[in-house]
């Protein structure tokens, strides 16, 4: 994707919502330098949390506690 493909994308989303990069869980880093393309850009509701260690996590869901933030989707390349 080029950088004008992104730009134009994101322009079409509220510029005040929290943009969030999203990796799937099957697709943990592998090695320290990896390589990423994005898959899908979309508004999703959702709710910024902690796990029980404290970790930041994004749950997917639409309740009175969720929020829209813009969600960048990526996948590994390699």
């Amino acid at each position: 994707m080029k950088v004008k493909e992104l730009i134009a994308k994101l322009e079409k989303f509220n510029p005040n919502l929290d943009l969030v990069l999203y990796l799937d869980a099957d697709n943990y880093l592998k090695t320290q330098s990896q390589l990423f393309e994005i898959e899908n850009i979309s508004v999703n509701n959702v709710v910024f949390s902690r796990n029980s260690d404290n970790k930041p996590i994004l749950i997917f869901e639409n309740s009175n506690r969720s929020e829209e933030a813009v969600i960048i989707k990526i996948l590994s390349a390699s």
